[in-house]
């Protein structure tokens, strides 16, 4: 991996691109499984405090070292070319919850373990009355990991009983080794994620607070409120 120095005056005008092309893509309808690709994903996730890198797309092996400076990101993307976003789910402070259903994801009847747990982990962070209304396919959540949490993730298709679709993608450390839904832990972030990221301003705030603070024990309804 090549590591790329940066120039932040660069940043600025980066990022303003960046999130007037995500706001953009804002209007289309991404399958549950895409996956976030190319430069301004990348950048508005950065900008976002989220270090991110290109990933081969296919195999998912990183190009270059994590980074949350946007002209440090613009530049790997550059010399990668066609590449996925991601980032290293095992030190990620946040976990991400995409689902074509809000119903499977929070209150239909169901005996998946998963789903359960998943329903708890959402209950911590959102009371009920304050979850996102659904926009277009995707439902997108940013969780906040609190310390000694050991989730991985999980893919649920509960589309053969009527069901809908939900991907939880997490991860954490164990000696020192991530644990995650791959074997080194970097994992693309989902398109529909980045598109809510970038352009929905609770959800941008949950990353940048998640990030300057890391995991720790959360009180519910501290992430909605700035630091002063």
């Amino acid at each position: 991996m090549t590591d790329y120095p940066h120039n932040p005056d660069d940043n600025g005008k980066l990022v303003a691109s960046a999130l007037a092309e995500m706001h953009r893509l804002s209007t289309t309808d991404y399958g549950l499984f895409d996956f976030a690709e190319g430069r301004p994903s990348a950048i508005a996730l950065a900008s976002a405090g989220m270090p991110v890198c290109p990933l081969r797309i296919r195999t998912g092996e990183p190009l270059a070292p994590p980074s949350a400076e946007p002209a440090v990101v613009a530049r790997a993307f550059d010399a990668a070319g066609p590449a996925w976003v991601g980032y290293q789910t095992a030190d990620a402070p946040i976990y991400t919850v995409l689902t074509n259903c809000r119903a499977t994801l929070l209150r239909g009847a169901t005996s998946d373990r998963r789903i359960l747990r998943l329903r708890k982990l959402i209950a911590r962070d959102f009371p009920p009355s304050s979850l996102p209304t659904q926009k277009g396919f995707a439902l997108p959540l940013v969780l906040v990991r609190q310390v000694g949490d050991q989730e991985t993730g999980f893919n649920y298709d509960g589309t053969e009983n009527m069901e809908g679709q939900v991907t939880f993608v997490a991860g954490y450390r164990a000696d020192g080794e991530p644990r995650g839904l791959t074997p080194t832990g970097f994992m693309p972030i989902c398109a529909g994620i980045a598109v809510g990221i970038a352009t929905e301003a609770i959800l941008r705030q949950r990353v940048e607070l998640a990030y300057q603070r890391g995991p720790r024990p959360w009180v519910p309804g501290q992430v909605w409120r700035r630091p002063s």
